[in-house]
């Protein structure tokens, strides 16, 4: 797992070089009209973007399962042709059982991100992305043992990262394909048997929104 996410960050770091370097080489060349594109016409975009997510902690996959729904919203301000603020939040539960005791357990992740979005077009109506920025990650797990409720309330900040392909389908309307990396991992005290654990709240995200763009 630490090796894929080393070639996600490489991957989105090569992706954000070669999108800066693209639009410096074209805002040089003063002869030369920018490709315009729907998406860069608007100034606010709103998108429901319902998604598959991957825990990134082994733990979380041995008690519940290696994918789940994740529902999440966006919010895009324009900030020029390449370049938008982004802000995002999500929102997933999830239920299963421990595998040595069998003990119901149930998951709720929050994710709240806020950063940059870099814009590549690639006609009028398709083009690529990249984004990155900080993160807020809460975290409540409750296992119902028969003689007790073991619950986990913790928070941690990390980074959101991720790519995308989105296809303008209607006036303010686009489709958006992408992926997101959510990184978050937080060390504490357990109270209950006083062990100090590690646990990733982050994952990986893969999914098709829907924006309205005005």
């Amino acid at each position: 797992m630490n090796k894929r996410r080393e070639l996600y960050w490489i991957f989105l770091g090569v992706f954000l070089a070669v999108l800066f370097t693209h639009h410096e080489a074209r805002a040089q060349q003063t002869n030369v009209p920018i490709k315009e594109n729907k998406y860069n016409s608007f100034k606010t975009i709103w998108e429901i973007k319902p998604s598959y997510f991957h825990f990134q902690d082994n733990t979380f996959r041995d008690i519940l399962g290696s994918g789940h729904g994740m529902f999440s919203v966006e919010i895009d301000w324009l900030i020029c042709h390449f370049l938008a603020l982004f802000a995002e939040a999500g929102y997933l539960y999830t239920k299963g059982h421990t595998l040595q005791e069998q003990i119901p357990t149930s998951l709720q992740v929050v994710p709240l991100s806020l950063g940059l979005k870099g814009i590549f077009s690639m006609n009028s109506l398709a083009g690529l992305y990249a984004k990155i920025g900080p993160n807020w990650l809460y975290l409540k797990e409750h296992s119902d043992y028969s003689y007790f409720q073991h619950n986990v309330d913790k928070n941690t900040f990390g980074v959101t990262a991720g790519v995308g392909l989105f296809l303008h389908i209607a006036e303010h309307m686009c489709l958006d394909f992408f992926s997101n990396y959510l990184y978050g991992k937080k060390h504490y005290i357990d109270r209950y048997s006083n062990t100090r654990i590690k646990r990733y709240f982050g994952g990986f995200q893969f999914g098709i929104g829907f924006a309205f763009a005005y």
